[in-house]
């Protein structure tokens, strides 16, 4: 696998974790 896809593939899937932290965070301040 060529370095930049695989550089890109670790990106999104930082991306997709802060989207998780970011969505938690959401639902825990409604409650």
């Amino acid at each position: 696998m060529p370095r930049r896809e695989r550089a890109f593939i670790y990106a999104s899937i930082d991306l997709h974790i802060e989207n998780e932290k970011k969505q938690a965070d959401k639902t825990k301040r409604k409650r």
